[in-house]
């Protein structure tokens, strides 16, 4: 989410090497969840609607593994 330098929260990449070596990030953290029959969970639907919101980018796909059996489409935008 940022960096907090020396007491200062940045939103920014340091672009100073100096600075960099004093940054620590600032973290938002959300509940964990398990997904269940491809379905998404209440805390994983908070996640991605959090991300949307905060990019201003809708995620259309939500992969939990390699086979499009374990791909959702949100806007069945991407397979038939």
């Amino acid at each position: 989410m940022a960096y907090e330098i020396d007491g200062e929260i940045v939103k920014h990449f340091p672009a100073s090497v100096y600075k960099l070596q004093r940054a620590k990030p600032v973290y938002k953290e959300f509940d964990g969840w398990d997904l269940i029959d491809g379905t998404l969970p209440k805390n994983a639907r908070t996640y991605i609607e959090y991300i949307e919101k905060y990019t201003g980018i809708p995620v259309s796909i939500i992969s939990f593994g390699p086979e499009r059996s374990e791909t959702i489409d949100r806007y069945g935008r991407w397979y038939s």
